[in-house]
């Protein structure tokens, strides 16, 4: 379970009312598409700066972001500035979460430069086939966020497997300023803010050294792979409504220390990750090997993300992602043993 946990934060990590017609008609929701492509190229390729809000149920941070391209290869560094410490550094493929207040670094070396999980303002995929199959796209009024007219956008779920987006565009970049989590009741679940904002600046990979004090401790790298013809001894079959398997992943946490001479203490044995999509939702399952001392539990916390773990046999499954708590449920409850 532990090892599980250590996978949940490194998701977690780095990894989220408009005016519009009542009735979506085919130009706008051609040019609402058109418009969620360049965001999703925009977050990528932009060199931008700022400071942005999160809020999440009764939960408030603010951080401060840095994103920069240099010879195609992107470079980012985020750090939260309340609450807990943390910074998240990206340098291509390669990311690292510093941990100070638990002495822990954890540092991923992701396979594709287009991860599946990225946080704000990258939350739009680049693959958007089968959207609309799932949302309603209409192009709304302009609004004014960081002391810039945004174009909105919202995308309304077609049923009640998923929330509705409401996105906010500074028009001439293309990148996303607002974006909000919103339920069938129209409450705001979960928003992402900036109040400061910077398109086109830049920062030397020297930026990129966190602080001295985020530095120390025991360091968790998580090595990921594809399984094998063969390897693979689980299947979710029965998926809800617009929900695919969009990647499976092999990984494994292994423990090292900043301290010379420690060896590395790699953990038992590999967890499988399963990542699950409609188009825009991610739904991650974590399976690893357990003992069946717990029940099966759903919890829905005051934010948007909801949490299902399931035992199965000799193994423990949790299913987690920004979608109401009857989907987590509905996808832990289809997995099975091959």
């Amino acid at each position: 379970m532990i090892q599980i946990l250590t996978l949940i934060a490194a998701v977690l990590v780095h990894s989220l009312a408009l005016a519009a017609d009542s009735v979506p008609n085919r130009a706008n929701a051609d040019n609402g598409i058109a418009l969620l492509q360049r965001v999703a190229q925009t977050a990528m390729s932009l060199s931008y700066s700022g400071v942005f809000v999160y809020r999440s149920g009764e939960r408030e941070e603010t951080s401060r972001i840095a994103h920069s391209v240099a010879d195609g290869r992107e470079l980012e560094r985020i750090e939260v500035l309340d609450g807990s410490a943390r910074e998240v550094i990206r340098d291509g493929k390669e990311v690292k979460c510093y941990l100070p207040n638990e002495n822990r670094v954890i540092i991923e070396r992701q396979a594709s430069v287009q991860p599946t999980v990225r946080g704000f303002p990258a939350l739009v995929p680049a693959g958007l086939a089968g959207l609309e199959q799932n949302y309603a796209v209409r192009v709304g009024g302009i609004a004014r966020v960081a002391d810039t007219a945004c174009q909105s956008l919202v995308l309304e779920p077609r049923d009640a497997l998923r929330y509705g987006h409401q996105l906010w565009i500074e028009p001439n970049s293309g990148l996303l300023l607002k974006a909000g989590l919103v339920n069938k009741q129209g409450q705001v679940l979960e928003s992402f803010t900036f109040t400061q904002v910077s398109i086109g600046s830049t920062f030397a990979r020297q930026q990129l050294i966190p602080s001295a004090e985020s530095q120390l401790g025991r360091v968790q790298k998580i090595q990921s792979s594809e399984p094998r013809a063969g390897e693979m001894k689980w299947t979710i079959e029965n998926l809800p409504a617009g929900f695919r398997v969009s990647k499976v992943m092999m990984r494994r946490a292994v423990n090292t220390s900043n301290t010379p001479n420690t060896p590395s203490m790699p953990s038992a044995q590999d967890v499988v990750h399963i990542v699950i999509s409609d188009g825009l939702a991610a739904v991650s399952v974590f399976i690893e090997a357990a003992a069946a001392n717990k029940p099966s539990e759903a919890i829905q916390p005051s934010g948007a993300m909801s949490f299902y773990s399931r035992q199965i046999g000799d193994h423990r499954a949790i299913v987690m992602g920004e979608v109401p708590l009857v989907t987590v449920k509905l996808i832990g409850d289809a997995i099975e043993r091959r």
